[in-house]
């Protein structure tokens, strides 16, 4: 090896400063592009929903088909904010979609169909969860994530409830329409127990309603001490199964919607180093005793396969294999509130081998 002399030192040390901010230079650029497949930087959000294209193939990619997505304003027509949508259920006794946010806001929006393709977004109103003194719920109290409706009807006269899963201070309350309390659902233990929680943040993400086991729920992530690789769904009767996440870096459990009597549609979203991947996975409950679920993979969308996605948390069926999902853009503006209405080809798949 040559040992430098002294004016190969000095011209080394006079490039050094050169070669630092190059190095920052093409960090910042991969950085910049890695983030733009997920996090897009975008301009202030439409004054109206705007069609928008997640995928180059407007046709099937894996399982789903894609029949329509757009992006949402932040605010809606009436000036309420409209930002951290974590929770949707369709309505089809009152043909209306509701959804929930972050900061215990409900809204009443109608989607807009034409040829099988969402085309619009109508907004109807806007209001706030309630506690049972009928004040508006605020701070951390208010970070709703699951919704459903409860169809009821008895004596000619039908009533839609509405039941919201909260993260910070886990619970599971029912609301009427107009997003007043009505009552809650006990929490069976540990799920009772916020300090059971891996993080304040990682509790009650999903709530759904299966006929034959009544009301469930899910962390977003394991609970404290537990393998990290599966989460847990729960019924409120006291029945709880393993969920394996799927094996992408960071998964969690974001949303649940019925599929059959005995199977749940669930979305996972999973994040590393500025990929996104949503995974949507089918499981089924042959059994009434505890027991590890075997989720199937029906479809999964890559940020490095071309998806530009944003935090997808909100899930909800509309039609026998159609879904609408929707992002949570974090009260930030780089990223978007998006809408998507697909389509899944093959909601039975081969069970995922460990």
């Amino acid at each position: 090896m040559t040992t430098p002399g002294p004016a190969n030192r000095e011209i080394e040390r006079r490039n050094r400063p050169y070669r630092a901010w190059t190095a920052a230079v093409c960090a910042a650029l991969s950085l910049l592009v890695i983030t733009a497949f997920s996090w897009p930087i975008v301009l202030p959000g439409p004054e109206r929903p705007e069609p928008v294209s997640l995928h180059p193939s407007t046709d099937s990619e894996g399982a789903a088909t894609l029949l329509g997505a757009l992006w949402l304003p932040r605010t809606t027509p009436d000036g309420s904010p409209f930002r951290g949508l974590s929770g949707l259920a369709w309505s089809g006794d009152d043909q209306l979609l509701y959804a929930i946010s972050d900061f215990g806001w409900l809204y009443h929006l109608r989607p807009e169909f034409r040829d099988g393709r969402l085309v619009n977004l109508e907004f109807v109103s806007a209001m706030k969860l309630t506690d049972r003194q009928a004040r508006p719920l605020s701070g951390q109290w208010a970070d709703a994530e699951g919704l459903i409706a409860l169809e009821k009807s008895a004596h000619g006269q039908h009533e839609t409830r509405l039941v919201v899963s909260f993260e910070r201070h886990p619970r599971i309350q029912e609301f009427d329409t107009q997003g007043l309390f009505k009552k809650d659902h006990p929490l069976p233990p540990p799920y009772n127990t916020a300090s059971r929680y891996s993080e304040r943040n990682y509790a009650l993400e999903a709530v759904a309603f299966l006929p034959q086991h009544g009301l469930l729920s899910a962390p977003e992530r394991p609970l404290r001490g537990a393998p990290a690789h599966a989460t847990e769904i729960f019924f409120l009767n006291g029945q709880r199964f393993d969920y394996p996440l799927s094996p992408d870096k960071n998964c969690g459990l974001v949303a649940a919607e019925p599929q059959t009597e005995n199977q749940l549609f669930i979305m996972e979203r999973c994040y590393a180093g500025g990929r996104m991947v949503i995974a949507l996975r089918q499981v089924e409950f042959l059994t009434e005793n505890s027991a590890t679920l075997e989720p199937r993979t029906l479809a999964r969308w890559d940020t490095l396969d071309g998806w530009l996605l944003d935090n997808f948390e909100g899930l909800t069926r509309v039609g026998e294999n159609t879904y609408l999902a929707i992002s949570d853009d974090n009260g930030q503006d780089r990223q978007r509130t998006l809408l998507v209405y697909f389509r899944v080809n093959n909601p039975v798949a081969h069970r995922e081998t460990p």
